[in-house]
């Protein structure tokens, strides 16, 4: 297998053809909706509070994804909607779980963000579909340095608090495993290296498709950082203020200039 051929399968695999349904999930927030700032130790984390989920769907189900998408394109502008995440859903434990076998992100005007690159429905089984093989330029999406909003549920779902974040570490890349992939090569051999990455189950999977998100100042104890999946990141739903966005690139060169970053 030559590099471009692993890059291939990594990024650009032909998606599971798994039976299953669609899930529509809308992200929206209040008309008076606005980035409040709490303080911790060396400066502010900037979140708002959303406490209408458990009085509002913000998710629905369709048999086809034109069904999904079709929907969403009906919601454009309305209900403070700033987000939406079609993902398909297999039969059985794993889909009500919400294991999806491919995902796709869209901003507010329903324009793509991100997609998946493998499967958390096939997650640990065997094949190619549920293995994590890393992400290249054209679809990590977001880069160093970029400003985002993760979401974070509490309460059984009840309430939904949307917090700014600044990207300061990508998910590995395919040159990264390649080079893992390599190694294996010169120590298996070309047969027990394939078998090993592409037909065993893998500890390698949807859960490595993830970016680390530096939320307020940098600490000692890495207090204000996060790793999230890539299905869980979202453009800023609200426009951010100059300070807001001078504060966070301020913490994250804070953070690479420490000796430990």
């Amino acid at each position: 297998m030559k590099y471009q051929d692993f890059v291939g399968l990594a990024c650009y695999r032909r998606r599971p053809d798994t039976p299953g349904f669609y899930k529509l999930e809308r992200f929206d927030h209040a008309p008076d909706a606005t980035y409040v700032p709490r303080a911790v130790d060396g400066g502010y984390i900037w979140s708002y509070d959303e406490r209408l989920l458990s009085e509002v769907s913000n998710y629905e189900y369709y048999p086809t994804f034109d069904e999904a998408h079709d929907a969403m394109m009906s919601k454009i502008g309305k209900d403070g909607a700033y987000a939406f995440v079609i993902r398909k859903l297999g039969y059985g434990p794993s889909g009500t779980k919400d294991f999806y076998i491919h995902f796709t992100s869209y901003d507010a005007n329903g324009e793509e963000i991100l997609h998946s690159v493998c499967s958390s429905y096939h997650y640990n089984l065997p094949g190619v579909a549920g293995k994590f093989l890393g992400r290249d330029d054209a679809t990590v999406r977001f880069n160093f340095g970029d400003i985002v909003q993760i979401d974070q549920y509490g309460c059984g779902l009840k309430w939904k608090q949307g917090t700014l974040g600044i990207v300061v570490g990508l998910p590995w890349s395919p040159k990264e495993f390649w080079e893992l992939y390599e190694e294996d090569l010169r120590k298996l051999g070309p047969e027990l290296a394939d078998d090993r990455w592409f037909e065993q189950p893998s500890t390698t999977g949807s859960d490595d498709d993830e970016y680390f998100i530096q939320i307020g100042p940098y600490d000692g104890a890495m207090s204000n950082f996060t790793f999230r999946n890539a299905i869980d990141i979202h453009l800023p739903a609200l426009p951010i203020a100059d300070t807001i966005t001078e504060s966070l690139r301020g913490y994250y060169r804070n953070y690479l200039e420490h000796p430990d970053a």
